[in-house]
């Protein structure tokens, strides 16, 4: 074989295992592997009509199903009312002097942060800072150790998600307010949804009183759990999703458009099958919401000069793609 023929060899084999990596890495499963988290939703049309977010739903049910988890007595009760209702609340969560401490940490970040419009959205209603504490060089050590390293709040995790904390969770400082009342509705997570097809937990803590005109977090008790009618939900929103990437059509009555995007309802069948009531989850300050967020939720709303000064932390890191 000469040199000419042996070269023409090595790059038809680089072509033909270049398609079938191709192939491969289109492949559901596979897919997911480039996402540190598993995405809500994959795979175009006919695949979630042959049922693939059904059973990507399933498939993380049994798994965490399966696994073992420590209950330990000082979170028994805690995780007995999430199991039941999706959604905890725990009032007083910090001693006054803690809580002063991460009211003054909080206040002394967020002087330094412009609110801007949520989603850079022109003329909008609401406006949003938020700061990650991990991209602060400061150290802000009563929010890291009452929110970041909590063994409390690790131990509650790790229960609902039923797997081990090898990592902090994300920790961010976020101010909302509606800013103009004749403003563009600009708020996309006020629409009712849900975070991911299986467990996935986030913790709010309100720093001021926060009620129905400064949005309080909305959930509906009991949509956490794993029915017929939720995996009708999933497959349903599914082909919609996919028809939505692909700017294929879908009904308007379907539909809201808000921040430059379009997002998915859930209909109205669905809420009647699963009995869905929103319920605010209000609180004064010094209140801990925790949530599992494959149940449906959404922010409240926001009347004008009423902000909400909360902490968020996120531990959407625990559920990996494939496992």
């Amino acid at each position: 074989m000469n040199y000419s023929s042996a070269s023409a060899t090595k790059i038809s084999n680089r072509a033909i295992f270049r398609s079938v990596q191709n192939t491969v890495n289109k492949l559901p499963l596979i897919r997911t592997r480039q996402f540190s988290t598993p995405p809500y939703h994959i795979g175009g049309v006919t695949e979630n009509r042959l049922g693939l977010q059904v059973y990507r739903t399933i498939g993380k049910w049994i798994a965490r199903t399966f696994r073992k988890r420590l209950i330990t007595e000082e979170i028994k009760h805690y995780v007995s009312v999430i199991d039941r209702d999706g959604v905890l609340v725990i009032e007083d969560f910090l001693e006054p002097e803690q809580f002063e401490m991460v009211v003054s940490e909080y206040e002394r970040v967020s002087a330094r942060v412009a609110l801007s419009p949520y989603r850079g959205v022109k003329d909008a209603k609401l406006y949003r800072s938020q700061v990650s504490v991990d991209d602060l060089e400061e150290r802000l050590p009563a929010i890291r150790k009452n929110f970041q390293k909590n063994p409390l709040l690790n131990q509650l995790a790790s229960a609902v998600v039923r797997r081990k904390i090898t990592k902090d969770p994300g920790v961010y400082l976020d101010k909302y307010e509606n800013i103009y009342e004749d403003g563009v509705d600009n708020d996309i997570e006020n629409i009712l949804h849900a975070d991911l097809h299986t467990t996935t937990v986030k913790m709010f803590f309100y720093l001021n009183d926060v009620d129905e005109n400064n949005g309080a977090f909305v959930y509906a008790k009991g949509s956490h759990r794993l029915s017929m009618a939720r995996l009708l939900h999933e497959y349903d929103l599914s082909i919609r999703q996919a028809r939505l990437k692909k700017n294929l059509s879908i009904p308007d009555s379907l539909l809201v458009r808000r921040a430059g995007e379009a997002r998915n309802i859930i209909t109205s069948a669905t809420l009647k099958r699963m009995n869905v009531v929103e319920t605010p989850i209000c609180g004064k300050s010094n209140t801990l919401i925790i949530t599992n967020n494959i149940g449906f939720h959404r922010r409240g709303e926001f009347r004008i000069g009423r902000p909400r000064k909360n902490l968020l932390v996120n531990y959407r890191h625990l559920e990996k793609p494939l496992r």
